[in-house]
Protein backbone atom coordinates (compact mmCIF):
# COMPACT_ATOMS: atom_id res chain seq x y z
CA UNK A 1 0.00 0.00 0.00
CA UNK A 2 1.25 3.34 -0.52
CA UNK A 3 3.15 5.81 2.12
CA UNK A 4 0.68 8.41 2.48
CA UNK A 5 -2.62 5.98 2.30
CA UNK A 6 -1.37 4.19 4.68
CA UNK A 7 -0.88 7.45 7.48
CA UNK A 8 -4.42 8.64 8.00
CA UNK A 9 -6.65 10.79 6.31
CA UNK A 10 -5.04 13.91 7.40
CA UNK A 11 -2.08 13.14 5.99
CA UNK A 12 -3.53 11.73 2.51
CA UNK A 13 -5.39 15.23 2.44
CA UNK A 14 -2.08 17.41 3.61
CA UNK A 15 -0.30 15.34 0.75
CA UNK A 16 -3.29 15.93 -1.83
CA UNK A 17 -3.29 19.48 -0.81
CA UNK A 18 0.69 19.80 -1.13
CA UNK A 19 0.35 17.91 -5.09
CA UNK A 20 -2.15 20.77 -6.02
CA UNK A 21 0.36 23.30 -4.87
CA UNK A 22 2.50 21.64 -6.13
CA UNK A 23 0.88 21.88 -10.09
CA UNK A 24 -0.37 25.53 -9.54
CA UNK A 25 3.31 26.35 -8.97
CA UNK A 26 4.74 24.36 -12.28
CA UNK A 27 6.61 21.41 -10.28
CA UNK A 28 4.80 18.69 -11.73
CA UNK A 29 7.45 16.60 -10.87
CA UNK A 30 6.78 16.91 -7.08
CA UNK A 31 3.57 16.63 -7.81
CA UNK A 32 3.88 12.99 -9.40
CA UNK A 33 5.82 11.95 -6.90
CA UNK A 34 3.30 12.85 -3.98
CA UNK A 35 0.33 11.44 -5.98
CA UNK A 36 2.27 7.98 -6.61
CA UNK A 37 2.29 7.22 -3.30
CA UNK A 38 -1.59 6.64 -2.86
CA UNK A 39 -2.68 3.47 -4.04
CA UNK A 40 -5.73 4.61 -6.25
CA UNK A 41 -7.59 0.43 -6.39
CA UNK A 42 -10.57 -0.67 -4.52
CA UNK A 43 -8.47 -1.63 -1.50
CA UNK A 44 -8.04 2.48 -1.00
CA UNK A 45 -8.21 4.25 1.93
CA UNK A 46 -8.63 7.53 0.36
CA UNK A 47 -11.79 9.09 0.76
CA UNK A 48 -14.25 9.47 -2.51
CA UNK A 49 -13.00 13.04 -1.92
CA UNK A 50 -9.84 12.64 -2.00
CA UNK A 51 -9.84 10.47 -4.91
CA UNK A 52 -11.76 12.92 -6.56
CA UNK A 53 -9.05 15.60 -5.84
CA UNK A 54 -6.85 13.03 -6.97
CA UNK A 55 -8.10 12.50 -10.29
CA UNK A 56 -8.00 16.23 -11.31
CA UNK A 57 -4.48 16.43 -10.36
CA UNK A 58 -3.96 13.14 -12.27
CA UNK A 59 -5.88 14.63 -15.47
CA UNK A 60 -3.95 17.91 -15.22
CA UNK A 61 -0.81 16.07 -15.73
CA UNK A 62 -2.39 14.39 -18.85
CA UNK A 63 -2.28 17.93 -20.28
CA UNK A 64 1.89 18.01 -19.76
CA UNK A 65 2.56 14.37 -20.85
CA UNK A 66 0.07 12.97 -23.09
CA UNK A 67 1.45 9.09 -22.56
CA UNK A 68 -1.98 8.47 -21.33
CA UNK A 69 -1.11 6.98 -18.19
CA UNK A 70 -1.82 9.99 -16.27
CA UNK A 71 -5.48 10.17 -18.21
CA UNK A 72 -5.58 6.09 -16.94
CA UNK A 73 -4.81 6.71 -13.31
CA UNK A 74 -7.15 9.61 -13.36
CA UNK A 75 -9.88 7.82 -14.44
CA UNK A 76 -9.10 4.93 -12.59
CA UNK A 77 -9.16 7.38 -9.56
CA UNK A 78 -12.80 8.47 -10.76
CA UNK A 79 -13.88 5.08 -10.77
CA UNK A 80 -12.62 4.12 -7.28
CA UNK A 81 -14.31 7.26 -5.96
CA UNK A 82 -17.69 6.67 -7.40
CA UNK A 83 -17.55 2.89 -5.78
CA UNK A 84 -16.37 4.87 -2.54
CA UNK A 85 -19.58 7.17 -2.40
CA UNK A 86 -20.90 8.07 -6.08
CA UNK A 87 -23.48 10.81 -3.86
CA UNK A 88 -20.32 12.49 -2.74
CA UNK A 89 -18.18 11.71 -5.82
CA UNK A 90 -20.86 13.42 -8.10
CA UNK A 91 -21.79 15.88 -6.33
CA UNK A 92 -17.87 16.88 -5.85
CA UNK A 93 -17.68 16.45 -10.20
CA UNK A 94 -20.73 18.23 -10.60
CA UNK A 95 -19.42 21.61 -8.92
CA UNK A 96 -15.56 21.53 -10.44
CA UNK A 97 -14.69 25.21 -11.29
CA UNK A 98 -15.44 25.46 -15.33
CA UNK A 99 -11.76 25.44 -16.72
CA UNK A 100 -11.62 21.53 -14.86
CA UNK A 101 -14.66 20.53 -16.01
CA UNK A 102 -13.15 19.09 -19.64
CA UNK A 103 -11.03 16.89 -17.39
CA UNK A 104 -14.84 15.44 -15.91
CA UNK A 105 -16.10 14.85 -18.76
CA UNK A 106 -13.08 13.02 -20.42
CA UNK A 107 -13.14 10.85 -17.33
CA UNK A 108 -16.85 10.08 -17.53
CA UNK A 109 -16.42 9.23 -21.33
CA UNK A 110 -13.79 6.90 -20.88
CA UNK A 111 -16.00 5.12 -17.95
CA UNK A 112 -18.20 4.48 -20.25
CA UNK A 113 -16.61 3.22 -22.71
CA UNK A 114 -15.06 1.09 -20.06
CA UNK A 115 -18.01 -0.24 -19.22
CA UNK A 116 -19.57 -0.88 -15.50
CA UNK A 117 -18.81 -4.62 -14.58
CA UNK A 118 -18.36 -4.15 -11.46
CA UNK A 119 -15.08 -6.02 -11.27
CA UNK A 120 -12.72 -4.10 -9.24
CA UNK A 121 -8.88 -3.45 -11.39
CA UNK A 122 -6.54 -1.11 -12.16
CA UNK A 123 -6.26 0.47 -15.91
CA UNK A 124 -2.82 0.74 -16.69
CA UNK A 125 -1.64 2.26 -19.71
CA UNK A 126 -1.62 -0.35 -22.37
CA UNK A 127 -5.37 -1.30 -21.64
CA UNK A 128 -6.31 2.05 -21.93
CA UNK A 129 -4.21 2.51 -25.19
CA UNK A 130 -6.23 -0.73 -26.76
CA UNK A 131 -9.24 0.30 -26.01
CA UNK A 132 -9.27 4.50 -26.92
CA UNK A 133 -9.25 5.76 -30.52
CA UNK A 134 -5.98 7.70 -30.56
CA UNK A 135 -8.09 11.00 -30.94
CA UNK A 136 -8.44 10.70 -26.71
CA UNK A 137 -5.03 10.04 -25.83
Amino acid sequence: MGVAASCGTDNNRDAIEAAEQAMASGDYRLAQSICDTFVTDSTSTLSAGELCRLSLIYMKMSDIDDSGVYTAAATQCYRSALRADSDSARLFYDNVPIDEARHVEIMMQLDRMLGRDGQNWYIDEDSINAQLPDSLL
